[in-house]
């Protein structure tokens, strides 16, 4: 005996279309960065990527670092701010502990020396500046 199920179909299950969602991930580089906060940390990335002989001297990982540091040093900064003006700390002492530590630890990573940035000029440029004077003079 064989039994029929009426409510199926020998047709294929519609397929329903998926809607696509764009998920956006906020980034330092979306952020408004004229508030106090995001000058200093963008002052604070600038600095250090200085220090470091420049960013044309830095691997993708070293300012990937170099982003951590900002962010760590900002909310320090604000912590420090809050402790300062009387306010009520938004950060537990061990998480304040917690940051700094991890602060430390990826400037330690980075190096904590001033790397000279390298100003030798390239033959090129060293001709052109030449020529250059030479017509001057002229």
């Amino acid at each position: 005996m064989q039994l029929h199920d009426e409510t199926r179909s020998d047709k294929p299950p519609k397929l329903r279309k998926r809607r696509r969602t764009k998920i956006e991930l906020p980034t330092v580089a979306t952020l408004d960065m004229r508030t106090r906060a995001g000058r200093l940390y963008r002052d604070t990335r600038e600095a250090i990527i200085s220090d470091l002989g420049g960013r044309d001297q830095l691997s993708r990982a070293e300012l990937e670092l170099v982003e951590r540091v900002a962010g760590l040093s900002t909310r320090l900064n604000a912590a420090d701010a809050e402790l300062l003006s009387g306010e009520t700390q938004s950060l537990a002492p061990g998480e304040y502990a917690t940051l700094a530590n991890s602060l430390g630890r990826i400037l330690t990573i980075l190096g904590l020396q001033r790397r000279q940035r390298d100003v030798t000029p390239t033959l090129r440029a060293y001709i052109d500046a030449k020529s250059h004077q030479g017509a001057r003079a002229a």
